[in-house]
């Protein structure tokens, strides 16, 4: 026997359902883009904090390099010469950092770094302006 197919006892979605939940999800996407935008400014400021940090540690490990050296501490000068100040392939340098400073960016965000000089008692820093 071959039943015969009904077809106003079909099931489906009217059109204004289908626009609604799109409109539903429009919105929801929209929120979700703002979030996501939100989210990876945050990243990218922690990255330079990070980066700040990473500076500090690498000043230290120079300075503390020199002071137990045969040498000792001579000058700032030579503690600026031996710092390695690539940080990897996102962070950048906006002009080659000086002595006294420059500004580092990760991404889309920047950040003014001043740097003070190492002396014989302790080990010079750097942190944002």
């Amino acid at each position: 026997m071959v039943s015969k197919l009904n077809i106003s006892s079909s099931k489906g979605f009217t059109l204004i359902e289908l626009i609604a939940v799109m409109a539903i999800l429009s919105i929801l996407a929209a929120f979700t883009v703002k979030k996501v935008n939100a989210i990876y400014s945050t990243a990218e400021e922690n990255a330079l904090i990070q980066g700040m940090a990473e500076l500090n540690a690498r000043e230290k490990m120079t300075w503390t390099n020199m002071i137990l050296s045969d040498h000792g501490y001579q000058n700032d000068e030579l503690v600026w010469n031996e710092i390695d100040l690539n940080l990897g392939e996102q962070y950048t340098w906006n002009n080659p950092p000086e002595k006294n400073g420059g500004t580092l960016s990760f991404g889309s965000q920047s950040i003014a770094l001043k740097r003070s000089a190492s002396e014989k008692g302790n080990a010079g820093s750097w942190s944002s302006l």
